[in-house]
C-alpha cells in the first residue's frame, strides 16, 4: 500500500535537486560488490573512492550520478560505525545522488521537520534533515543526509516544509562525513526512537526488516 501512495505522490512531486531527475535517465554509478573492476578491492579507501566518482562523471559527461538502493557495497569497509562485532552492515537502504558540493536540495513533497542534527563521525551522514509526511492516513519520513552545516541553520522541530522548498546544499568532505559530495535520500515509515538519524545501511541478517520499513525512493521521486 505504501508503494501506491508513494507512486501517486511521485506523479506530482517536485525535483529533489537542481538537476532534473523526474522522468529522465541520469547515469548511474555502481558500488556493488559485483563491480570488481581494477578499483574494486580498494574502493573503500579515500583517494580511490574520490577518483572512482570523478572518473565515472568524466566517462558519462554528467554532473550527476545516482544509484544504490539495496546495493551491497565495499565502500563501508573503512567505516567502524558499520562494523560491529556481529552483523556488519553493508547493504544500502536509500538512493545516493552524487554531485558537486553546494548543489541545491529541495523537498519533493510537503511535510514538517521531524528532527535534524550533525552526525559528524567519520563515514556518518554529517548534517542530516528528516521530514515527516502524512498522506491518506500513511505516515512516513524522508531523510536527507550529507548536507552542508549551513543547511541546518534556522530549522526547528515541527516547522512546515512546502513542496519544492529549498532545504539546503550538499556538503563537502570537511562536513559531510568525509565522503565525495552526495545526497543520501531515504524513505522511512517508522522512525522508532531515532531523531536526526536513522540507519542508512543494513546487515544481511536484518535486511528484510529494514527493507520493509524503507521502501524504494524511486516511487516518490518519479524516476
Amino acid at each position: 500500500m505504501i508503494r501506491d501512495v508513494l507512486r501517486k505522490l511521485g506523479m506530482d512531486s517536485a525535483e529533489l535537486l537542481e538537476f532534473p531527475i523526474k522522468n529522465s535517465h541520469p547515469p548511474r554509478i555502481d558500488f556493488s560488490i559485483n563491480n570488481l573492476n581494477d578499483t574494486g578491492s580498494r574502493i573503500f579507501e579515500r583517494d580511490e573512492l574520490f577518483r572512482y566518482v570523478a572518473q565515472r562523471m568524466r566517462q558519462t559527461d554528467s554532473p550527476l550520478l545516482w544509484g544504490g538502493y539495496l546495493e551491497q557495497r565495499l565502500i563501508y569497509a573503512s567505516g567502524t560505525i558499520f562494523h560491529q562485532e556481529k552483523h556488519p552492515r553493508n547493504i544500502h537502504l536509500g538512493i545516493d545522488f552524487w554531485a558537486a558540493a553546494d548543489t541545491s536540495v529541495f523537498a519533493p513533497i510537503g511535510g514538517h521537520v521531524h528532527s535534524f542534527q550533525d552526525n559528524a563521525a567519520f563515514r556518518d551522514y554529517g548534517p542530516t534533515i528528516i521530514v515527516r509526511h502524512e498522506v491518506d492516513g500513511f505516515v512516513f519520513h524522508t531523510l536527507y543526509g550529507h548536507l552542508s552545516r549551513s543547511s541546518l541553520s534556522g530549522l526547528s522541530v515541527g516547522m512546515e516544509i512546502r513542496k519544492g522548498q529549498h532545504l539546503g546544499w550538499l556538503g563537502d568532505e570537511t562536513e559531510n562525513g568525509q565522503w565525495p559530495p552526495h545526497l543520501h535520500f531515504q524513505i522511512i515509515q517508522d522512525m522508532g526512537d531515532y531523531h536526526g538519524d536513522y540507519p542508512g545501511v543494513a546487515s544481511i541478517e536484518y535486511l528484510a526488516e529494514f527493507q520493509a520499513n524503507c521502501p524504494d525512493p524511486r516511487f516518490l521521486l518519479g524516476i
